[in-house]
């Protein structure tokens, strides 16, 4: 199945909504509403990784500290940037793909 993923509503740099649809017929299959607060930990943090982690990390816990940051980001930007409906229905699309079900190749 392909896959459009577009920013539609968008009303600034902070906020806008996902939509995610079958690029052939152009059935949507999921949105998310998007609102970020710019002045966040977490839009901080995503914003600059490197940066953020150098600063945020203990000396003698810098690798655990740095495994944390960036755990805890990318969990954030699958909640809050791309959207849960929104992953979950990418992950149901390739599953489909992947078993030979969907419109791409079959499995072997």
């Amino acid at each position: 199945m392909d896959l459009l993923l577009q920013a539609v509503d968008v009303a600034g740099t902070w906020r806008w909504r996902w939509l995610l649809s079958d690029d052939v017929v152009g059935a949507p299959l999921a949105d998310h509403q998007v609102d970020l607060d710019q002045d966040s930990a977490e839009v901080a943090a995503f914003g600059d990784l490197y940066g953020y982690a150098q600063w945020n990390t203990a000396p003698d816990r810098r690798v655990a500290d740095e495994a944390l940051i960036v755990r805890r980001a990318s969990q954030w930007a699958g909640r809050e940037l791309l959207g849960e409906p929104v992953g979950q229905a990418i992950l149901t699309a390739a599953r489909s793909v992947g078993d030979g079900t969907g419109a791409g190749p079959a499995a072997p």
